[in-house]
């Protein structure tokens, strides 16, 4: 709720309610822990992803390099630098 919207409130209320106006104090605080807990939890993921994808890259690479995978080689290489472009959006701070 702004500002805004908390004094279009208070102009419905009857005369006799009391407004607590520290709540005008409050919310710049409130909207900066809702930002600071919305930025906390998009590190928390992009950690998660990026761990993920470095896992994943480990055991493409093992893959690859096994006699087993040598027809898959190609497949193993684009899958690996799709894997390292999204590592670096990530890294960058990108949108995941």
């Amino acid at each position: 709720m702004t500002t805004h919207e908390y004094d279009a409130y208070c102009d419905t209320l009857p005369d006799t309610v009391i407004i607590d106006e520290r709540y005008h104090e409050e919310i710049p605080c409130m909207e900066q822990q809702i930002q600071d807990e919305a930025e906390m939890k998009e590190a928390y993921d992009n950690a998660l992803k990026r761990e993920a994808l470095e896992e994943l890259k480990s055991y493409l690479v093992f893959c690859g390099l096994k006699k087993q995978c040598e027809d898959e080689l190609k497949g193993l290489k684009w899958s690996i630098d799709a894997i390292n472009r999204r590592l670096a959006d990530l890294t960058e701070g990108g949108a995941a």
